[in-house]
């Protein structure tokens, strides 16, 4: 399962959603039955690919099976441990957001313990894409990893503000 949910990392950032997709979908099929931990990759795949590729009713659909079966798994007896939980709830957090349902969006980040890194770098995309850029830019600030992804964020936020001074020196922090 976490091969076929690196392929389908690695087919997303290339933008082959289709065979991202799949591949995610074989990993579910491999690991049916398994241990959630598990499964819990493949289905966070797949609900990244499926957004990025503007299929957010299918990526919401997605989300839905993989969290019904989390419960099961807990009234089954097997506690379903989520690790990095963050990334398919920004996913789906950018999605409300997307749609203009802020308070969904909202609720879903209360869910989170702490400050997630992998939210914030879905959701401060988002947030660009709702016209919100120093929210976006508050958000992708200091984020430990991705830093490539954050700094393009920024720089976008930038430009949409106007900063152009600051720009400059954003791209030339992408450029290095």
């Amino acid at each position: 399962m976490d091969i076929c949910s690196s392929v389908a990392r690695t087919r997303t950032a290339r933008g082959d959603y289709a065979g991202a997709v799949a591949a995610a979908d074989l990993g579910d099929e491999l690991g049916a039955g398994s241990d959630h931990r598990w499964r819990a990759w493949p289905a966070r795949s797949k609900v990244d690919a499926l957004f990025w590729w503007d299929k957010w009713d299918a990526a919401m659909e997605s989300y839905e099976r993989f969290v019904e079966d989390l419960r099961g798994s807990d009234r089954d007896g097997r506690r379903a441990r989520q690790s990095r939980p963050g990334r398919m709830l920004g996913v789906v957090a950018a999605i409300h957001t997307l749609r203009g349902e802020t308070e969904a969006a909202d609720r879903l980040e209360r869910r989170l313990p702490v400050s997630n890194p992998h939210f914030d770098l879905v959701y401060a995309h988002a947030q660009l894409g709702a016209g919100e850029p120093e929210l976006a830019l508050e958000r992708s600030t200091g984020l430990p990893f991705l830093r490539p992804w954050a700094r393009a964020i920024r720089a976008e936020s930038l430009a949409m503000l106007g900063r152009w001074d600051e720009f400059d020196g954003a791209l030339q922090e992408l450029a290095d």
